[in-house]
């Protein structure tokens, strides 16, 4: 966990450039926590950003010094109004750059009309979405790891 709280990061929308990169980012996040090797590469399945997601949805990114340090996308999963991404850097972790995602997030949520949104949720997170006010509504089945649930969450704007 990063010791520096509060950090103000610049946030800006992602560019379609950026894909990979994004990409890169949600690896490194996922594996901040204790999962197996196995797991983490079938995770990059449903963690993958696609310029196209970039184009089609609100994607966007906080930057420190340049450095692009975590995203966050909201996006229709199957029909349902998801925030689908929200990654940060682990050496950020903890330092605040989530919250002010969360909250830009959230911004773009309402923009496109929506009065809530689901979080199929890292379990290693659900209590930073807990504590932004996001209820849990149930458990939903990996998608890459049968047997393997999800907290899934909704938050009201």
């Amino acid at each position: 966990m990063n010791s520096a709280k509060n950090l103000t990061p610049i946030i800006r929308p992602a560019r379609e450039i950026e894909a990979q990169a994004l990409t890169d980012i949600a690896a490194r996040s996922k594996a901040y926590w204790p999962y197996d090797k196995d797991y983490l590469e079938l995770a990059r399945q449903v963690t993958l950003v696609t310029p196209e997601d970039i184009r089609d949805w609100p994607f966007i990114v906080a930057e420190l010094k340049g450095r692009i340090v975590g995203f966050a996308g909201v996006c229709k999963v199957r029909g349902e109004d998801m925030l689908d991404h929200l990654w940060i850097e682990p050496e950020f972790i903890g330092g605040g750059i989530g919250r002010v995602l969360f909250s830009h997030a959230c911004e773009a949520a309402r923009a496109l009309g929506w009065k809530s949104f689901t979080i199929a949720a890292d379990p290693y997170a659900e209590k930073f979405y807990l504590k932004k006010g996001a209820c849990r509504i149930g458990q939903r089945e990996s998608k890459v790891r049968p047997g393997f649930f999800l907290p899934l969450l909704e938050f009201h704007l």
